[in-house]
């Protein structure tokens, strides 16, 4: 299969092409999963898929919720996107070799410019995972710190049952520190193609808008997953499997990796008892 129309390399376009490149994927993937699950959740035969039997929100607070995540999508996130424009622009060895020493700066792989089917789905596996441990991480640490969690995280919890648009209600730093990192992040430690990395962080988008659908429907149990993690506000961090491997995963028995991670990293299972 010719995949040739697909090469390209960021440093050879403008900084506000890499920039429209970035941001577009994540731009249609949140509002297209906003249009869908929002119309989904309204129909009256989809009000037995509820994952909380509350009723819907008004409208006032429907207004809310939506001028954040306005908010949010279109000022805070696309200023924070601008440092990985920059990265792109500079290029993965560009950006490594500024920080390590010249011996492993040789060892350091760029992005390929040529897009090889078999090598970008293993490398979109492998990215897909780590940036879901990455969340799950950053997730976590912000239940277990009292500080974080009143400071960064609590706007995103003042909603218990959650809906489409509370996957974007949230506070700036969460934005800045927490999501925009997740997506784009990975997607650069990696030697991903350019198109790749599009891939994945239009993927993050749409997955974590849609685990605040509210409708326990998808086959994974993902969205009732994150709906408890609301509802209890602790446990099911992550948005895929990390739960079940470091044992945060509500009503599940801690795992022996888990209790190894605790013990390690000192978190314990205090993340399960926080606030």
């Amino acid at each position: 299969m010719d995949l040739s129309f697909l090469t390209i390399d960021p440093r050879d376009y403008t900084a506000s092409e890499v920039f429209a490149m970035l941001y577009a994927p994540a731009l249609v993937a949140f509002w297209s999963a906003v249009a869908f699950w929002g119309v989904l959740e309204r129909l009256p035969c989809m009000q037995k898929y509820k994952a909380q039997p509350d009723p819907p929100l008004p409208f006032h607070l429907y207004r809310q919720t939506l001028f954040l995540s306005i908010f949010n999508m279109h000022v805070v996130f696309p200023i924070v996107l601008f440092a990985f424009t920059a990265m792109w622009k500079i290029g993965r060895r560009g950006v490594f070799c500024s920080v390590l020493p010249e011996a492993l700066c040789a060892t350091v792989a760029p992005h390929p410019t040529e897009f090889v089917l078999v090598d970008e789905l293993v490398m979109f596996t492998i990215t897909s995972f780590f940036g879901d441990l990455m969340f799950y991480l950053m997730h976590r640490g912000l239940h277990v710190n009292k500080w974080l969690y009143k400071k960064v995280h609590l706007t995103h919890h003042n909603i218990h049952a959650p809906h489409i648009l509370s996957s974007m209600y949230m506070s700036v730093w969460e934005v800045a520190f927490v999501v925009v990192p997740s997506m784009y992040l990975p997607s650069f430690l990696f030697p991903n193609h350019f198109y790749s990395g599009l891939l994945f962080s239009g993927s993050f988008v749409w997955n974590a808008a849609t685990i605040h659908a509210g409708l326990d429907v998808d086959p994974f149990g993902f969205i009732k997953s994150h709906d408890d993690h609301h509802l209890r506000v602790r446990g099911n961090y992550s948005m895929m499997g990390w739960d079940m491997v470091f044992g945060t995963k509500l009503s599940a028995p801690p795992t022996t990796i888990g209790k190894l991670f605790s013990a390690v990293t000192g978190l314990g299972r205090k993340a399960l008892k926080s606030a």
